[in-house]
């Protein structure tokens, strides 16, 4: 009987506290100079410019992907995929990959083109610095003998700029990449 008694007494002094906040005449109105009628444009507010991507492809083998932003499109080349492990030696399917590449870049050549390279954590960092700068001069390279004229620019940033966790392995193999930047 005690025991109901407590929860009687605490039940009826929450349903006392919930009926008197909803009753309350401070909640029926808005504060003075607040209009809740609806979506306001708030000129002190700034919000940043959005990110247009405008379209982001990608290959069934997850060798490249592809994104297009305003002027530059930005072409991502599995390290997996396009290289084998630790070498800078481009497999046929990068090959294959860069070859298309190049031909359209043969219609309509970029005006400037920078390739980066990046890797992992498993290595220590001058390892997979000096990695990622000879996968990225390799397709560097590569594309200039099938695009002549193309002003390219190369680097690595080694294990740096990671874009995933490296400390799993689907990770790790995300951060295993070459960047393409092709402005119009």
């Amino acid at each position: 009987m005690i025991a109901v008694k407590r929860i009687g007494s605490a039940g009826v002094a929450v349903l006392a506290l919930v009926v008197g906040v909803g009753m309350s005449p401070a909640y029926a109105e808005n504060p003075p100079g607040v209009d809740y009628s609806g979506p306001q444009s708030n000129p002190q507010v700034v919000y940043p410019e959005p990110v247009e991507v405008l379209y982001s492809v990608g290959t069934t083998d997850g060798a490249v992907s592809t994104k297009q932003k305003k002027d530059t499109t930005i072409t991502t080349l599995s390290g997996d995929v396009n290289f084998e492990v630790d070498s800078d030696q481009l497999t046929a399917r990068a090959r294959e990959i860069l070859d298309s590449l190049a031909s359209e870049w043969s219609k309509t050549k970029p005006s400037k083109v920078s390739v980066t390279g990046h890797t992992d954590s498993v290595a220590d960092d001058a390892h997979n610095l000096d990695l990622s700068k000879r996968r990225a001069k390799a397709v560097g390279d590569y594309l200039a003998s099938k695009v002549p004229g193309l002003s390219i620019t190369t680097d690595g940033k080694g294990e740096a700029e990671p874009i995933a966790d490296n400390e799993t392995d689907e990770g790790r193999a995300q951060n295993r990449r070459v960047e393409i930047r092709a402005q119009k």
